[in-house]
Protein backbone atom coordinates (compact mmCIF):
# COMPACT_ATOMS: atom_id res chain seq x y z
CA UNK A 1 0.00 0.00 0.00
CA UNK A 2 2.99 2.53 0.37
CA UNK A 3 4.01 2.16 -2.62
CA UNK A 4 0.83 3.70 -4.17
CA UNK A 5 -0.43 6.36 -1.84
CA UNK A 6 -0.04 9.06 -4.84
CA UNK A 7 -2.84 6.93 -6.37
CA UNK A 8 -5.23 7.11 -3.79
CA UNK A 9 -6.21 9.99 -4.04
CA UNK A 10 -8.33 12.54 -5.93
CA UNK A 11 -8.71 16.35 -7.09
CA UNK A 12 -10.37 17.98 -4.05
CA UNK A 13 -13.52 19.76 -4.53
CA UNK A 14 -13.25 21.49 -1.16
CA UNK A 15 -15.47 19.24 0.80
CA UNK A 16 -14.67 17.10 3.95
CA UNK A 17 -15.45 13.75 4.82
CA UNK A 18 -16.94 13.72 8.55
CA UNK A 19 -17.13 11.50 11.26
CA UNK A 20 -19.31 11.76 14.34
CA UNK A 21 -19.52 8.79 17.17
CA UNK A 22 -22.75 8.42 17.95
CA UNK A 23 -24.01 6.32 20.97
CA UNK A 24 -22.21 4.56 24.15
CA UNK A 25 -18.75 2.85 22.99
CA UNK A 26 -16.99 0.32 25.20
CA UNK A 27 -13.02 1.63 26.26
CA UNK A 28 -11.79 -0.68 23.61
CA UNK A 29 -13.95 0.40 21.06
CA UNK A 30 -13.43 4.23 21.54
CA UNK A 31 -9.36 3.05 21.59
CA UNK A 32 -10.27 1.13 17.96
CA UNK A 33 -12.06 4.40 16.95
CA UNK A 34 -9.16 6.48 17.94
CA UNK A 35 -6.60 4.23 15.82
CA UNK A 36 -8.71 3.90 12.91
CA UNK A 37 -9.28 7.76 12.37
CA UNK A 38 -5.65 8.26 12.99
CA UNK A 39 -4.63 5.82 10.11
CA UNK A 40 -6.89 7.36 7.48
CA UNK A 41 -5.75 10.29 8.43
CA UNK A 42 -8.74 12.48 10.60
CA UNK A 43 -8.03 15.03 13.16
CA UNK A 44 -10.66 15.79 15.40
CA UNK A 45 -12.76 19.39 15.03
CA UNK A 46 -15.22 19.15 18.12
CA UNK A 47 -16.08 17.09 20.36
CA UNK A 48 -16.86 14.17 18.85
CA UNK A 49 -17.26 14.86 15.02
CA UNK A 50 -13.96 14.65 12.65
CA UNK A 51 -12.57 15.62 9.42
CA UNK A 52 -10.64 15.00 6.60
CA UNK A 53 -10.64 16.58 3.28
CA UNK A 54 -12.47 14.37 0.40
CA UNK A 55 -9.70 13.50 -1.81
CA UNK A 56 -9.79 9.67 -1.47
CA UNK A 57 -10.30 8.06 -4.29
CA UNK A 58 -13.71 6.77 -3.90
CA UNK A 59 -15.36 9.36 -1.89
CA UNK A 60 -17.43 9.00 1.37
CA UNK A 61 -18.67 5.73 0.39
CA UNK A 62 -15.31 4.23 -0.36
CA UNK A 63 -14.04 6.02 3.06
CA UNK A 64 -17.24 5.07 4.99
CA UNK A 65 -16.64 1.12 3.90
CA UNK A 66 -12.93 1.38 4.40
CA UNK A 67 -13.18 2.52 7.66
CA UNK A 68 -16.07 0.39 8.91
CA UNK A 69 -14.10 -2.48 7.77
CA UNK A 70 -10.52 -1.45 9.69
CA UNK A 71 -13.28 -1.63 13.06
CA UNK A 72 -15.14 1.53 13.21
CA UNK A 73 -17.68 1.12 15.50
CA UNK A 74 -20.71 0.89 13.16
CA UNK A 75 -22.89 3.19 15.04
CA UNK A 76 -20.65 5.86 13.46
CA UNK A 77 -22.02 8.79 11.41
CA UNK A 78 -19.87 8.92 7.95
CA UNK A 79 -20.67 11.51 5.66
CA UNK A 80 -20.01 14.52 3.35
CA UNK A 81 -19.85 18.12 4.71
CA UNK A 82 -20.12 21.10 2.37
CA UNK A 83 -19.84 25.10 2.62
CA UNK A 84 -18.52 25.35 6.07
CA UNK A 85 -18.40 28.52 7.51
CA UNK A 86 -15.26 30.63 7.12
CA UNK A 87 -13.94 30.12 10.87
CA UNK A 88 -14.74 26.63 10.77
CA UNK A 89 -13.73 26.22 7.29
CA UNK A 90 -10.36 28.18 8.37
CA UNK A 91 -10.65 25.51 11.87
CA UNK A 92 -10.58 22.55 9.86
CA UNK A 93 -7.88 23.38 7.43
CA UNK A 94 -5.21 24.39 10.49
CA UNK A 95 -6.38 20.51 11.85
CA UNK A 96 -2.69 19.44 10.36
CA UNK A 97 0.61 20.68 11.01
CA UNK A 98 1.23 21.27 7.51
CA UNK A 99 4.68 22.77 8.51
CA UNK A 100 5.39 19.36 10.77
CA UNK A 101 4.21 17.02 7.78
CA UNK A 102 6.81 19.26 5.36
CA UNK A 103 9.62 19.03 7.61
CA UNK A 104 9.36 15.35 8.31
CA UNK A 105 9.53 14.67 4.52
CA UNK A 106 12.08 15.99 4.20
CA UNK A 107 13.92 15.05 7.09
CA UNK A 108 12.72 11.12 6.31
CA UNK A 109 14.12 11.50 2.88
CA UNK A 110 17.72 12.61 4.03
CA UNK A 111 17.93 9.97 6.59
CA UNK A 112 17.37 7.37 3.64
CA UNK A 113 19.83 8.63 1.65
CA UNK A 114 22.43 9.36 4.16
CA UNK A 115 21.75 5.83 5.42
CA UNK A 116 22.41 4.82 1.79
CA UNK A 117 25.79 6.24 1.32
CA UNK A 118 26.96 4.86 4.94
CA UNK A 119 26.05 1.61 4.50
CA UNK A 120 27.51 0.51 0.76
CA UNK A 121 31.20 -0.83 2.65
CA UNK A 122 29.31 -1.69 5.95
CA UNK A 123 29.07 -5.06 7.08
CA UNK A 124 25.50 -7.21 6.00
CA UNK A 125 24.90 -7.47 9.88
CA UNK A 126 24.94 -3.75 10.12
CA UNK A 127 23.50 -2.90 7.12
CA UNK A 128 20.50 -5.67 7.85
CA UNK A 129 19.91 -3.72 11.18
CA UNK A 130 20.04 -0.33 10.11
CA UNK A 131 17.73 -0.60 6.98
CA UNK A 132 14.86 -2.73 9.48
CA UNK A 133 15.12 0.64 11.22
CA UNK A 134 15.27 3.49 9.14
CA UNK A 135 13.05 1.81 6.39
CA UNK A 136 10.44 0.62 8.50
CA UNK A 137 10.05 4.11 10.01
CA UNK A 138 9.49 5.54 6.34
CA UNK A 139 6.98 3.28 5.30
CA UNK A 140 5.28 4.10 8.89
CA UNK A 141 4.95 7.23 8.13
CA UNK A 142 3.72 6.53 4.40
CA UNK A 143 0.83 4.07 6.23
CA UNK A 144 0.31 7.00 8.45
CA UNK A 145 0.45 9.82 6.17
CA UNK A 146 -2.93 12.33 6.25
CA UNK A 147 -3.14 12.42 1.96
CA UNK A 148 -4.00 15.99 2.61
CA UNK A 149 -4.52 17.45 -1.13
CA UNK A 150 -1.99 20.06 -2.68
CA UNK A 151 -4.27 22.83 -1.80
CA UNK A 152 -2.83 22.48 1.98
CA UNK A 153 0.63 20.69 0.72
CA UNK A 154 2.49 19.93 -1.84
CA UNK A 155 1.99 16.30 -3.00
CA UNK A 156 5.63 16.46 -4.82
CA UNK A 157 7.09 16.24 -0.89
CA UNK A 158 5.27 12.88 -0.48
CA UNK A 159 5.89 11.80 -3.91
CA UNK A 160 9.82 12.31 -3.50
CA UNK A 161 9.40 10.33 0.31
CA UNK A 162 7.79 7.39 -1.31
CA UNK A 163 10.33 7.45 -5.20
CA UNK A 164 13.11 7.49 -2.45
CA UNK A 165 11.88 4.97 -0.29
CA UNK A 166 11.44 2.78 -3.66
CA UNK A 167 15.27 2.79 -3.72
CA UNK A 168 16.21 2.35 -0.33
CA UNK A 169 13.83 -0.97 -0.27
CA UNK A 170 15.45 -2.34 -3.59
CA UNK A 171 19.48 -1.41 -1.84
CA UNK A 172 17.94 -3.09 1.84
CA UNK A 173 16.80 -6.09 -0.08
CA UNK A 174 20.15 -6.87 -0.82
CA UNK A 175 21.19 -7.43 2.51
CA UNK A 176 18.36 -9.22 3.24
CA UNK A 177 17.97 -11.37 0.87
CA UNK A 178 20.68 -13.98 1.32
CA UNK A 179 19.51 -13.85 5.15
CA UNK A 180 16.07 -14.91 4.08
CA UNK A 181 16.95 -17.40 1.74
CA UNK A 182 19.07 -19.60 4.31
CA UNK A 183 15.69 -19.26 7.19
CA UNK A 184 13.62 -20.44 4.16
CA UNK A 185 11.69 -17.16 3.72
CA UNK A 186 10.96 -16.23 0.27
CA UNK A 187 7.97 -13.76 0.04
CA UNK A 188 5.97 -13.51 -3.08
CA UNK A 189 6.84 -10.41 -5.30
CA UNK A 190 3.96 -8.59 -3.74
CA UNK A 191 5.75 -8.93 -0.53
CA UNK A 192 9.18 -7.96 -1.35
CA UNK A 193 9.56 -5.29 1.46
CA UNK A 194 8.46 -7.91 4.36
CA UNK A 195 11.06 -6.87 6.62
CA UNK A 196 11.03 -3.02 6.32
CA UNK A 197 7.01 -3.52 6.42
CA UNK A 198 7.25 -5.50 9.72
CA UNK A 199 9.21 -3.00 11.18
CA UNK A 200 6.80 -0.10 10.48
CA UNK A 201 4.81 -1.84 13.36
CA UNK A 202 1.40 -1.11 11.95
CA UNK A 203 0.06 -4.50 11.80
CA UNK A 204 0.71 -4.85 15.44
CA UNK A 205 -1.73 -2.12 16.07
CA UNK A 206 -4.46 -2.39 14.13
CA UNK A 207 -4.24 -5.27 11.16
CA UNK A 208 -7.70 -4.50 9.54
CA UNK A 209 -6.43 -1.10 8.70
CA UNK A 210 -3.36 -1.84 6.99
CA UNK A 211 -4.80 -4.34 4.69
CA UNK A 212 -7.63 -1.59 3.97
CA UNK A 213 -4.97 0.01 2.77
Amino acid sequence: GWRRVDSSTRTWSGAWVAVQSLGSRSRAQKSRDEQVMRLFGFRVLDGSLSLRPDNRVGGVEETRRSLLGAGLASSSLVACMHDLGEEQEARARGLWDVDELRAQYQKTVQALLRSERSLKQASSEKAMAETFRVGGRAIRQLVLDPLLPEEMLDPALRSTLVSTMIEYDRFGRAFWAPFMRRHGVVPRRARVSLPFEAAAGIETEIRAGVEAI
